[in-house]
């Protein structure tokens, strides 16, 4: 890609015209979209309505909805697979990183948190 998406300490997304890392950027729109907000795939990006209730098992459900949100990573061949961990940072907030592994054994990590209610 001919673009870099790159995120902030407050976890907004920008993008920049130096040259990108596919994998790395198709990580940030996995997670930076929400699920129905793509027009020409609904089904594209983070189901945040996961999200909706913080409680005890949001990271759980947070985790699950990302590797909901980024399967289409490792079926397209951008990866071989992906690692993602979570962990709560504080009271509706919740840390998380995703690690691509490409075919070619290089891998690219992108971290970011989610904020539930």
């Amino acid at each position: 890609m001919n673009f870099a998406l790159v995120s902030d300490e407050n976890g907004r997304v920008s993008m920049t015209l130096e040259k990108g890392d596919p994998l790395l950027n198709a990580m940030v729109l996995s997670v930076s979209i929400s699920k129905g907000d793509w027009w020409k795939e609904p089904g594209f990006g983070l189901d945040r309505s996961r999200l909706r209730k913080d409680s005890a098992d949001a990271p759980v459900r947070l985790k699950s909805a990302l590797e909901s949100a980024s399967a289409w990573i490792v079926e397209a061949g951008l990866a071989r697979h992906m690692d993602i961990s979570v962990k709560r940072s504080g009271p509706g907030r919740i840390n998380f990183t995703m690690t691509g592994y490409r075919p070619d054994g290089g891998e690219a990590a992108y971290s970011n948190f989610v904020e539930v209610i």
